[in-house]
């Protein structure tokens, strides 16, 4: 087998400069720091980076440039669920001082030997997915990498010129990727612009006033904490979705709920998301369900697109793990609205709906092209390892 046949692989850490990030919970005097916006878990996706929210921290001067992020970099996550392990994005510069939390890697290549766009691509296929699955430290559902196991990850390097043909081929895929993530973000600001409308700008706010506008939520909800899965009872008999604080978590034999109900994150990454699952549910410990409404005159469907639209994740604790308590979220006002209207505002939401969720579809299919063509490329190229004694050997 010719070299020319096949890729050397090198050590991620022979390439590209691995660090870790920013630990939260710290307090810094507002004399003594600033506050610099930074990029969590919930911010880096496969693929892309979503900087819809974006948080701030504050700190020392001195530390941002140990923990900046810059154009070019890659981002990629330690770990949580295991759809986030190693899952990452290529950092375009969008905000000009943006720092990372302890929660993401940052790893800035050396551009002389590699692409930080192929470097990407790499690591999102299955090669690089199997690998981190195969070195993480695994739980239930749960895993996590280190730094010393990243910065050990074998990497293919074919030479610069052979990285830009391959990211050329794709290149017509990512255009329309990024067309369909454009469109997605327009599809987003029109339905907010459209229940902004049809709420009549009613901002929701915790208020110790009550006009006879609003209520409160903790007159009008009746909220519980789920339980842990451990507890997992068979009574009813039936598999039914199993909802966390990030949504949607799979399905399973569970105690559920007893009917439609409003689940909303509690603590973590998903601490202030709202769903409404119109069918019975079980529901975890780190998020809080509601399991009835004590007066009439509300859809409950309503009431969680309302609380999604004033975006509860901005009553979060700011120190410590992301926060949200069920106090808080009872002192929440909500227009008091008919019937009527409160149906015409689910009507919209459902529609706007339907669209995002067929857009965010064909995105999902692109990707998959992408990583299918990725992945074909990478499998039909034998690669050979690079140790630091400089000798190859077959992988």
């Amino acid at each position: 087998m010719s070299a020319d046949a096949s890729f050397v692989s090198r050590r991620l850490d022979s390439i590209a400069q691995v660090t870790g990030g920013l630990a939260l919970g710290r307090s810094v005097l507002e004399r003594e720091g600033v506050e610099v916006p930074y990029l969590r878990v919930a911010n880096v996706q496969d693929g892309y980076i979503d900087t819809t929210e974006v948080k701030s921290v504050r700190l020392p001067p001195g530390e941002i440039e140990r923990y900046r992020v810059r154009k070019g970099d890659l981002l990629l996550t330690e770990g949580g669920d295991l759809d986030k392990l190693g899952r990452g994005a290529v950092w375009d510069g969008r905000i000009p001082v943006c720092l990372h939390q302890n929660h993401l890697f940052r790893v800035r290549s050396n551009r002389d030997v590699m692409l930080p766009e192929y470097l990407s691509l790499y690591v999102s296929s299955q090669w690089g997915k199997r690998y981190f699955l195969g070195a993480a430290k695994q739980t239930t559902n749960l895993a996590t990498i280190s730094s010393s196991q990243l910065k050990s990850m074998p990497i293919p390097c074919p030479e610069l010129r052979v990285q830009k043909k391959i990211l050329r081929i794709l290149d017509s895929v990512t255009q329309s990727e990024r067309a369909a993530e454009a469109a997605i973000a327009k599809m987003q600001s029109v339905q907010q612009g459209l229940l902004s409308k049809l709420l009549g700008g009613v901002e929701g706010a915790v208020a110790a006033d009550r006009s006879s506008r609003y209520t409160a939520c903790g007159d009008v909800l009746k909220m519980v904490g789920g339980l842990p899965l451990g507890q997992a009872q068979s009574n009813p008999v039936g598999r039914y979705p199993i909802f966390s604080s990030g949504g949607l978590a799979g399905r399973g034999d569970r105690q559920v709920t007893g009917g439609p109900a409003i689940i909303i994150g509690r603590v973590g990454e998903g601490a202030g998301s709202v769903h409404f699952s119109p069918e019975s549910a079980w529901v975890t410990d780190n998020a809080l369900w509601v399991k009835g409404i004590t007066s009439g005159g509300w859809i409950p469907e309503f009431i969680a697109i309302y609380l999604r639209w004033v975006d509860l994740r901005k009553y979060q604790s700011q120190t410590g793990q992301p926060l949200i308590t069920q106090g808080v979220i009872n002192r929440v006002l909500i227009p008091r609205l008919d019937l009527a209207e409160q149906q015409k505002i689910v009507r919209v939401n459902h529609a706007g709906e339907e669209e995002l969720q067929a857009s965010r579809s064909y995105l999902a299919k692109l990707r998959t092209l992408r990583n299918g063509i990725a992945d074909g490329f990478f499998n039909s190229k034998p690669v050979l390892y690079s140790d630091p004694m400089g000798l190859s050997q077959p992988v």
